[in-house]
Protein backbone atom coordinates (compact mmCIF):
# COMPACT_ATOMS: atom_id res chain seq x y z
CA UNK A 1 0.00 0.00 0.00
CA UNK A 2 1.31 3.12 -0.93
CA UNK A 3 2.17 5.93 1.94
CA UNK A 4 0.70 8.84 -0.79
CA UNK A 5 -2.36 6.43 -1.44
CA UNK A 6 -5.60 8.65 -1.34
CA UNK A 7 -9.21 7.18 -0.55
CA UNK A 8 -12.50 8.57 -0.79
CA UNK A 9 -13.49 5.79 1.88
CA UNK A 10 -12.12 4.22 4.87
CA UNK A 11 -14.35 1.05 6.42
CA UNK A 12 -13.43 -0.41 9.45
CA UNK A 13 -14.26 -4.11 9.54
CA UNK A 14 -14.74 -6.48 6.75
CA UNK A 15 -17.40 -8.46 8.32
CA UNK A 16 -20.61 -8.79 6.50
CA UNK A 17 -21.96 -5.21 6.36
CA UNK A 18 -17.91 -4.11 5.76
CA UNK A 19 -18.03 -6.50 2.67
CA UNK A 20 -21.09 -4.95 1.63
CA UNK A 21 -20.36 -1.78 1.48
CA UNK A 22 -16.79 -2.47 0.15
CA UNK A 23 -18.72 -4.06 -2.79
CA UNK A 24 -21.25 -1.20 -3.22
CA UNK A 25 -18.74 1.67 -2.82
CA UNK A 26 -16.72 0.10 -5.48
CA UNK A 27 -19.01 -0.63 -8.11
CA UNK A 28 -19.09 2.57 -9.56
CA UNK A 29 -15.48 2.60 -10.36
CA UNK A 30 -15.83 6.33 -9.06
CA UNK A 31 -14.37 6.26 -5.51
CA UNK A 32 -11.56 4.88 -4.06
CA UNK A 33 -12.08 2.41 -1.26
CA UNK A 34 -9.96 0.64 1.91
CA UNK A 35 -11.18 -1.71 4.19
CA UNK A 36 -9.40 -2.73 6.93
CA UNK A 37 -9.63 -6.07 8.83
CA UNK A 38 -8.64 -6.75 12.18
CA UNK A 39 -8.09 -10.41 11.26
CA UNK A 40 -6.25 -13.21 8.65
CA UNK A 41 -7.76 -13.44 5.17
CA UNK A 42 -10.53 -16.09 4.72
CA UNK A 43 -7.64 -18.84 3.62
CA UNK A 44 -8.68 -21.55 6.98
CA UNK A 45 -10.22 -24.37 4.77
CA UNK A 46 -12.71 -24.86 8.11
CA UNK A 47 -14.02 -21.70 6.87
CA UNK A 48 -15.03 -22.83 3.55
CA UNK A 49 -16.45 -26.98 4.91
CA UNK A 50 -19.99 -25.67 5.91
CA UNK A 51 -19.72 -28.36 9.12
CA UNK A 52 -15.86 -26.56 10.08
CA UNK A 53 -17.69 -23.85 11.78
CA UNK A 54 -17.32 -26.43 14.90
CA UNK A 55 -13.84 -26.27 14.32
CA UNK A 56 -13.70 -22.49 14.08
CA UNK A 57 -16.52 -21.82 17.44
CA UNK A 58 -13.35 -21.42 19.66
CA UNK A 59 -10.44 -20.63 17.38
CA UNK A 60 -8.92 -17.51 18.49
CA UNK A 61 -6.95 -16.61 15.18
CA UNK A 62 -10.49 -16.39 13.26
CA UNK A 63 -12.52 -15.72 16.15
CA UNK A 64 -12.76 -12.97 19.18
CA UNK A 65 -14.08 -15.48 21.60
CA UNK A 66 -16.16 -12.53 23.27
CA UNK A 67 -17.95 -13.34 26.71
CA UNK A 68 -20.55 -11.55 28.06
CA UNK A 69 -20.64 -9.83 31.43
CA UNK A 70 -21.14 -12.08 34.15
CA UNK A 71 -25.43 -12.52 34.19
CA UNK A 72 -27.52 -11.99 37.29
CA UNK A 73 -30.10 -14.12 35.84
CA UNK A 74 -27.76 -17.10 35.22
CA UNK A 75 -25.87 -17.40 38.09
CA UNK A 76 -23.11 -15.22 37.52
CA UNK A 77 -21.98 -17.18 34.75
CA UNK A 78 -20.38 -15.28 31.52
CA UNK A 79 -22.20 -16.33 27.92
CA UNK A 80 -19.45 -17.04 25.81
CA UNK A 81 -19.96 -15.04 22.23
CA UNK A 82 -18.23 -15.98 19.10
CA UNK A 83 -17.74 -13.51 16.29
CA UNK A 84 -16.14 -13.35 13.72
CA UNK A 85 -12.47 -11.68 12.95
CA UNK A 86 -11.33 -12.59 9.46
CA UNK A 87 -12.77 -11.59 6.47
CA UNK A 88 -16.47 -11.84 6.15
CA UNK A 89 -16.38 -11.39 9.98
CA UNK A 90 -18.91 -13.98 11.69
CA UNK A 91 -20.62 -14.59 8.09
CA UNK A 92 -17.44 -16.73 8.13
CA UNK A 93 -17.73 -18.69 11.17
CA UNK A 94 -21.52 -19.33 11.82
CA UNK A 95 -23.83 -22.32 11.70
CA UNK A 96 -24.91 -20.95 7.97
CA UNK A 97 -28.45 -20.47 8.77
CA UNK A 98 -30.37 -18.27 6.71
CA UNK A 99 -33.03 -16.44 8.27
CA UNK A 100 -34.85 -12.66 7.47
CA UNK A 101 -35.53 -10.52 9.93
CA UNK A 102 -39.26 -11.06 10.93
CA UNK A 103 -41.96 -8.76 8.76
CA UNK A 104 -43.68 -7.55 12.55
CA UNK A 105 -40.02 -6.24 13.61
CA UNK A 106 -39.60 -3.98 10.27
CA UNK A 107 -42.59 -2.69 10.20
CA UNK A 108 -42.82 -1.85 14.07
CA UNK A 109 -39.72 0.39 13.79
CA UNK A 110 -42.47 2.92 11.83
CA UNK A 111 -39.09 4.24 9.81
CA UNK A 112 -39.87 5.92 6.05
CA UNK A 113 -38.08 3.25 3.39
CA UNK A 114 -37.31 0.44 5.91
CA UNK A 115 -40.83 -1.59 6.66
CA UNK A 116 -40.70 -5.11 5.15
CA UNK A 117 -42.35 -4.44 1.65
CA UNK A 118 -39.86 -1.42 1.06
CA UNK A 119 -36.35 -3.67 1.84
CA UNK A 120 -37.80 -7.27 0.51
CA UNK A 121 -36.53 -6.26 -3.17
CA UNK A 122 -33.27 -5.79 -1.63
CA UNK A 123 -33.64 -8.92 0.08
CA UNK A 124 -34.03 -10.34 -3.56
CA UNK A 125 -31.79 -8.65 -5.44
CA UNK A 126 -28.51 -9.94 -2.86
CA UNK A 127 -29.97 -13.74 -2.80
CA UNK A 128 -29.31 -16.43 -5.40
CA UNK A 129 -31.81 -18.83 -4.12
CA UNK A 130 -31.50 -22.78 -5.39
CA UNK A 131 -35.15 -23.45 -5.37
CA UNK A 132 -35.52 -20.35 -8.06
CA UNK A 133 -37.00 -16.78 -8.21
CA UNK A 134 -40.52 -16.54 -6.86
CA UNK A 135 -42.71 -13.57 -4.75
CA UNK A 136 -40.07 -13.67 -2.13
CA UNK A 137 -36.55 -14.65 -3.63
CA UNK A 138 -34.07 -13.65 -5.98
CA UNK A 139 -31.87 -15.07 -8.54
CA UNK A 140 -28.25 -13.98 -9.45
CA UNK A 141 -27.26 -11.97 -6.58
CA UNK A 142 -24.25 -12.44 -4.61
CA UNK A 143 -25.61 -14.74 -1.65
CA UNK A 144 -25.95 -18.15 -2.29
CA UNK A 145 -29.10 -19.99 -0.58
CA UNK A 146 -29.70 -23.64 -0.66
CA UNK A 147 -31.49 -26.63 1.58
CA UNK A 148 -29.58 -28.71 3.37
CA UNK A 149 -28.34 -31.60 1.20
CA UNK A 150 -29.83 -34.03 3.41
CA UNK A 151 -32.45 -34.99 5.73
CA UNK A 152 -32.57 -36.90 9.00
CA UNK A 153 -35.40 -39.12 10.31
CA UNK A 154 -35.06 -37.48 13.94
CA UNK A 155 -35.33 -34.08 12.09
CA UNK A 156 -38.31 -35.28 10.97
CA UNK A 157 -40.10 -36.58 13.89
CA UNK A 158 -39.17 -33.41 15.64
CA UNK A 159 -40.98 -31.71 12.74
CA UNK A 160 -43.80 -33.72 13.13
CA UNK A 161 -44.63 -33.97 16.75
CA UNK A 162 -44.36 -30.09 16.20
CA UNK A 163 -47.31 -30.25 14.02
CA UNK A 164 -49.40 -32.42 16.27
CA UNK A 165 -49.02 -30.05 19.11
CA UNK A 166 -50.39 -27.64 16.95
CA UNK A 167 -47.58 -25.73 15.20
CA UNK A 168 -48.13 -25.12 11.55
CA UNK A 169 -45.49 -26.83 9.26
CA UNK A 170 -43.02 -24.23 7.46
CA UNK A 171 -40.96 -24.96 3.86
CA UNK A 172 -39.53 -21.51 3.77
CA UNK A 173 -38.77 -19.69 7.21
CA UNK A 174 -38.00 -16.62 4.75
CA UNK A 175 -41.63 -16.27 2.52
CA UNK A 176 -44.77 -15.31 3.58
CA UNK A 177 -44.79 -16.31 7.39
CA UNK A 178 -41.89 -17.40 9.82
CA UNK A 179 -43.72 -19.06 11.97
CA UNK A 180 -43.68 -22.93 11.97
CA UNK A 181 -41.65 -26.17 11.76
CA UNK A 182 -39.51 -27.15 9.12
CA UNK A 183 -35.77 -27.33 8.30
CA UNK A 184 -34.10 -24.16 7.36
CA UNK A 185 -32.07 -23.24 4.11
CA UNK A 186 -28.53 -22.48 4.43
CA UNK A 187 -25.86 -19.71 3.04
CA UNK A 188 -23.78 -22.98 1.04
CA UNK A 189 -23.64 -23.85 -2.41
CA UNK A 190 -21.90 -27.20 -3.98
CA UNK A 191 -20.81 -27.90 -0.28
CA UNK A 192 -19.12 -24.59 0.39
CA UNK A 193 -20.38 -22.10 2.32
CA UNK A 194 -21.17 -18.85 0.57
CA UNK A 195 -19.63 -15.90 3.38
CA UNK A 196 -19.93 -11.86 2.93
CA UNK A 197 -16.49 -12.46 1.98
CA UNK A 198 -17.10 -15.33 -0.53
CA UNK A 199 -20.16 -13.25 -2.23
CA UNK A 200 -19.64 -9.53 -1.75
CA UNK A 201 -15.92 -8.63 -1.33
CA UNK A 202 -14.16 -11.48 -3.47
CA UNK A 203 -15.24 -9.89 -7.34
CA UNK A 204 -14.97 -6.45 -5.52
CA UNK A 205 -11.06 -7.43 -4.86
CA UNK A 206 -10.44 -7.74 -8.79
CA UNK A 207 -11.27 -3.68 -8.68
CA UNK A 208 -8.38 -1.41 -9.05
CA UNK A 209 -10.28 1.19 -6.62
CA UNK A 210 -10.35 -1.56 -3.82
CA UNK A 211 -7.39 -2.22 -1.26
CA UNK A 212 -7.92 -4.77 1.55
CA UNK A 213 -5.72 -4.75 4.35
CA UNK A 214 -5.20 -7.51 7.03
CA UNK A 215 -4.38 -7.17 10.52
CA UNK A 216 -4.98 -4.40 10.86
CA UNK A 217 -7.22 -3.70 14.39
CA UNK A 218 -8.36 0.21 14.34
CA UNK A 219 -8.40 1.18 18.12
CA UNK A 220 -9.61 4.81 17.83
CA UNK A 221 -11.52 7.30 15.12
CA UNK A 222 -11.59 10.51 15.82
CA UNK A 223 -13.73 13.62 14.10
CA UNK A 224 -12.02 17.20 13.44
CA UNK A 225 -14.20 20.46 12.15
CA UNK A 226 -12.24 23.24 11.18
CA UNK A 227 -14.41 26.44 11.42
CA UNK A 228 -13.27 30.33 10.63
CA UNK A 229 -14.10 33.10 13.44
CA UNK A 230 -17.81 33.21 11.58
CA UNK A 231 -18.60 30.07 12.49
CA UNK A 232 -17.94 29.02 9.00
CA UNK A 233 -17.10 25.12 8.17
CA UNK A 234 -14.12 25.32 6.53
CA UNK A 235 -13.42 21.42 6.39
CA UNK A 236 -13.74 18.81 7.96
CA UNK A 237 -11.61 15.21 8.38
CA UNK A 238 -11.44 11.84 10.19
CA UNK A 239 -8.20 9.84 11.50
CA UNK A 240 -7.89 6.23 11.60
CA UNK A 241 -5.58 4.40 14.28
CA UNK A 242 -4.56 1.61 13.42
CA UNK A 243 -1.98 -1.36 14.33
CA UNK A 244 0.35 -0.26 12.11
CA UNK A 245 0.65 3.03 13.72
CA UNK A 246 -0.77 4.51 10.52
CA UNK A 247 -3.37 7.48 10.46
CA UNK A 248 -5.16 8.11 7.06
CA UNK A 249 -6.78 11.95 7.32
CA UNK A 250 -9.36 12.48 4.85
CA UNK A 251 -11.86 15.50 3.86
CA UNK A 252 -15.06 14.50 2.52
CA UNK A 253 -16.21 17.43 0.65
CA UNK A 254 -16.02 16.55 -3.22
CA UNK A 255 -13.20 19.10 -3.43
CA UNK A 256 -11.09 18.56 -0.83
CA UNK A 257 -10.42 14.49 -1.30
CA UNK A 258 -7.21 13.84 0.80
CA UNK A 259 -5.53 11.08 2.55
CA UNK A 260 -2.09 12.07 4.54
CA UNK A 261 -0.44 9.03 6.27
CA UNK A 262 1.72 9.47 9.22
CA UNK A 263 3.78 6.42 10.44
CA UNK A 264 4.66 5.75 14.20
CA UNK A 265 5.96 2.64 15.46
CA UNK A 266 2.84 3.19 18.66
CA UNK A 267 0.30 5.43 19.22
CA UNK A 268 -1.62 5.52 22.50
CA UNK A 269 -4.94 7.06 22.95
CA UNK A 270 -2.95 10.24 24.33
CA UNK A 271 -0.84 10.37 21.48
CA UNK A 272 -3.22 10.12 19.52
CA UNK A 273 -5.52 13.74 20.70
CA UNK A 274 -1.56 15.02 20.26
CA UNK A 275 -1.37 14.35 16.64
CA UNK A 276 -4.76 16.00 16.05
CA UNK A 277 -3.93 18.80 17.81
CA UNK A 278 -0.50 19.02 15.06
CA UNK A 279 -2.93 18.97 12.20
CA UNK A 280 -4.96 21.34 13.14
CA UNK A 281 -2.46 24.10 14.53
CA UNK A 282 0.91 23.38 13.68
CA UNK A 283 0.11 22.91 9.55
CA UNK A 284 1.96 25.87 8.26
CA UNK A 285 -0.06 28.03 5.58
CA UNK A 286 2.33 26.05 3.15
CA UNK A 287 0.71 22.85 4.14
CA UNK A 288 -2.77 23.89 4.05
CA UNK A 289 -2.33 25.53 0.71
CA UNK A 290 -1.65 21.71 -1.07
CA UNK A 291 -5.21 21.50 0.25
CA UNK A 292 -6.61 24.30 -1.06
CA UNK A 293 -6.60 26.75 1.68
CA UNK A 294 -5.26 30.05 1.04
CA UNK A 295 -3.57 32.35 4.02
CA UNK A 296 -5.71 35.32 3.54
CA UNK A 297 -8.63 33.57 3.73
CA UNK A 298 -8.11 30.46 6.22
CA UNK A 299 -4.45 31.08 8.38
CA UNK A 300 -5.07 34.85 10.09
CA UNK A 301 -4.69 34.48 13.44
CA UNK A 302 -7.46 33.47 15.19
CA UNK A 303 -8.95 32.76 12.27
CA UNK A 304 -9.18 28.47 13.05
CA UNK A 305 -10.45 26.86 15.94
CA UNK A 306 -11.36 23.22 16.17
CA UNK A 307 -12.78 20.44 18.45
CA UNK A 308 -12.89 16.53 18.54
CA UNK A 309 -14.05 13.42 19.97
CA UNK A 310 -13.09 10.24 19.85
CA UNK A 311 -14.71 6.68 20.00
CA UNK A 312 -12.56 2.75 20.56
CA UNK A 313 -13.64 -0.15 19.63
Amino acid sequence: MSQDAIYDYIIVGAGSAGCVLANRLTASARYKVLLLEAGPRDRDPWIHVPLGYGKLFTKASVNWCYSSEPEPELGGRQVYTPRGKVLGGSSSINGLVYIRGQREDFDAWGVPGWGFDELLPYFKRSEDQSRGANAWHGVGGPQAVSDLPDRHELCDAFIAAACEVGIPPNDDFNGALQEGAGYYQATTRNGRRSSAATGFLRPAEGRANLTVVTGALATRVLFVWIYNNSGKSLFSMALCHWTFGLFWSFWPQDNLQKAVPFYRPHITAAAAVVYVIIVVFLWGPETLARFRFSRQTHTGTGGIRHRWWSTRR
